[in-house]
């Protein structure tokens, strides 16, 4: 069961248990606003370390690039 966090203008934020696949967070595009992902399943610093990253791809416009995934994540690091 997923719970909202944050709903406003600009996109949503959901906690979500993701299955064991490494991942603490995502933002995926949606029609009407984008929505942030993060695992609930990790500990609260690593949320709160995934939830800064995903902002950080909403605030570089990431989800409209031509450039690859990989290539987005390697230039964040």
């Amino acid at each position: 069961m997923s719970k909202v966090l944050i709903e406003n203008q600009d996109y949503v934020i959901r906690y979500v248990p993701f299955p064991n696949c490494g991942v603490d967070g995502a933002v995926i595009s949606h029609p009407d606003l984008p929505c942030i992902y993060i695992n609930s399943r990790v500990c609260p610093k690593r949320q709160r370390e995934a939830l800064l990253h995903e902002l950080d791809h909403l605030k570089n416009e990431d989800l409209y690039s031509d450039v690859s995934a990989a290539e987005i994540e390697r230039r964040m690091q």
